[in-house]
């Protein structure tokens, strides 16, 4: 019998006796008709924003703009930060554009750089802003701790009238994000998500479009190319065009970890919703296969915002380190470490050996050491780890084949490679059932 180990992270923290299998800074994805994982992209370090508390990425007009540590910074094409204006020091901030100028929510206020100089506009409907939108040429003020919603003039983020406001239609509960999507607006709430239209004088409720669910935390959404991500307020991860995507793995670590955050990225034709967390290893979501791997440096992973622009995809931590996803393996300045934990291998009870296992990678120009690890008790425990070399450099299709691995009534095995190897292909097992 032969076993292809490929899959998905379905290791659920409560329960990792039936379900210990993990990939960590691996993903699968088909590759001429076989299933294989793949590395994560690893980072390459461009400069640092000074101070700490990154808070905001976002690009307006092909610039892109941070806030970190209390200022408003812009972020040329060679990836050097420069010192633009004062705003305040917020979680609560979001940065977007308007006929080329920048907007900012930070702390319940609201900012306008112009590109020369930046505003607090008066004639606010309400003091306390906690998002500001572009949607249909007009800037879109959410009102934090309320259910309003104000709007700038046409192509003016800077020109408001106290008089041009609505109130959210659905309930009590509190405003907290608004994403324009598919020619709509969607304002996500605490218990709740409507949908709004522009009008020649604003913007309107499109009747019926309320859905009695809401956002979790007011960071924990994310805009992607055509659809929206988001941790909603019943602790399952979803997607505007497919509805709940999470596993019981992914709402375990909601429900029990701290998750800070959504962030997107793309990766060699595939695309990566990912769940950050404060005291856990990253959830992404592979939108292309439909399947979850875990992504970290460290113990988590430190992700502020990832932003596409200049041609690269920047990736800010919380210390303000610009770095680009690359496909190097190298992530934060330290090895990207791949970790894979097998599903139980079991044969309806039998016992069974394992008489080989087949390791194939593509090493390219680097020698690499693989280290294993084989558990007996469901991924409880793991016996002593042995290494396994790929070979001289230059073996661009290697293999490694351990033998005579032992009599098991479960195994599992742990993975673990931090060389530079550049994509694995995958692991076969093959068993001796016994009859």
């Amino acid at each position: 019998m032969e076993l292809e180990i490929v899959g998905e992270s379905v290791r659920d923290g409560s329960n990792p006796k039936f379900t210990p299998s993990r990939l960590i800074n691996l993903y699968s994805e088909a590759s001429d008709g076989l299933r294989v994982l793949r590395n994560v992209l690893g980072t390459t370090h461009r400069d640092t924003i000074p101070g700490v508390n990154m808070q905001a990425i976002e690009s307006v007009a092909g610039t892109a703009y941070a806030v970190q540590g209390g200022r408003l910074y812009s972020i040329s094409s060679g990836y050097v930060p420069s010192d633009l204006a004062s705003v305040d020091d917020s979680e609560r901030t979001t940065i977007d554009g308007n006929n080329g100028a920048v907007t900012i929510a930070a702390n319940g206020k609201y900012y306008v750089w112009n590109g020369t100089s930046i505003s607090q506009p008066s004639n606010l409907t309400f003091s306390n802003v906690t998002d500001v939108v572009s949607f249909a040429q007009r800037t879109i003020l959410v009102e934090g701790g309320g259910r309003r919603l104000q709007w700038s003039g046409l192509l003016a983020p800077a020109t408001l009238d106290g008089l041009d406001f609505a109130t959210t239609e659905s309930g009590e509960d509190f405003n907290l994000r608004a994403i324009p999507q598919a020619g709509a607006l969607w304002i996500f709430k605490e218990q709740s998500i409507e949908q709004w239209y522009a009008t020649a004088d604003g913007i309107a409720y499109i009747a019926g479009s309320k859905a009695d669910i809401g956002l979790k935390g007011r960071n924990l959404v994310v805009k992607l190319p055509n659809a929206v991500f988001w941790v909603s307020s019943d602790g399952r991860a979803r997607l505007s065009s497919a509805g709940i995507v999470s596993t019981i793995a992914v709402e375990e670590a909601i429900e029990n970890g701290e998750p800070v955050r959504c962030v997107y990225y793309r990766e060699r034709g595939n695309e990566f919703a990912c769940i950050i967390f404060g005291d856990r290893p990253a959830w992404c979501f592979n939108l292309t296969t439909q399947e979850w791997h875990e992504r970290r440096q460290g113990e988590t992973w430190d992700v502020r915002g990832i932003l596409a622009e200049y041609g690269s995809q920047i990736i800010v931590d919380t210390f303000g380190n610009l770095r680009t996803l690359d496909p190097v393996n190298v992530d934060a300045d330290g090895a990207l470490v791949r970790q894979i934990v097998t599903r139980t291998l079991e044969v309806e009870g039998r016992p069974f050996k394992v008489p080989k296992l087949e390791y194939r990678a593509s090493t390219g120009e680097h020698n690499a050491t693989l280290q294993t690890r084989i558990s007996k008790d469901r991924a409880r425990t793991f016996g002593p780890r042995r290494d396994y070399s790929f070979g001289p450099v230059g073996e661009y299709q290697t293999r490694i084949i351990m033998r005579a691995l032992g009599q098991f009534q479960t195994m599992n095995l742990e993975l673990t490679m931090s060389e530079p190897v550049d994509s694995i292909l995958g692991a076969t097992v093959f068993l001796d059932v016994a009859r």
